[in-house]
């Protein structure tokens, strides 16, 4: 194994743990709740914006402010929601079950990104195209990348 070996685990093995800390729930509720609150902001911001122009005055501030809050709100519902399912799993014995589902997504998500990351290096620097092809992970990550990336060419 080679240093870039070495370093693409650590990293990868990084963001798996920090995965089993936070729990399956909590990273599906956030990740949901920023996607559902940034959709929301795109949808309602205009009246978000009239609401708060009425109290404030200031367009561009509350224009601003109108969307910062809808994604704000959002997300913190969801996580309050994600806080109350942790909480109940956590009460049936079913913590490990969380935490372990947590580092798989996690993990998962992680490869992926790697795989883009490497991809990305690779077009830019030579030097590391010549270590992706002495490296065993780098060579895993850039199935993982090709394989999404042939997913999205399909849609």
């Amino acid at each position: 194994m080679t240093v870039l070996d070495w370093v693409l685990l650590i990293v990868w093995l990084g963001l798996a743990l920090g995965g089993f800390w936070k729990g399956a729930v909590r990273l599906i509720f956030g990740g949901g709740g920023l996607v559902a609150g940034l959709w929301l902001a795109i949808v309602a911001g205009d009246d978000a914006q009239a609401a708060i122009e009425g109290v404030m005055g200031i367009p561009w501030l509350s224009a601003v402010l109108g969307r910062l809050l809808l994604v704000l709100l959002c997300g913190g519902l969801a996580l309050l929601a994600g806080w109350g399912i942790e909480r109940t799993l956590t009460a049936m014995r079913l913590g490990w079950l969380n935490r372990l589902l947590g580092a798989v997504l996690a993990g998962a998500v992680a490869a992926i990104l790697l795989g883009f990351v490497v991809v990305v290096a690779i077009q830019f620097s030579p030097e590391l195209a010549a270590l992706c092809r002495e490296s065993q992970v780098a060579q895993y990550l850039l199935w993982v990348s090709e394989a999404m990336l042939g997913a999205v060419e399909t849609l």
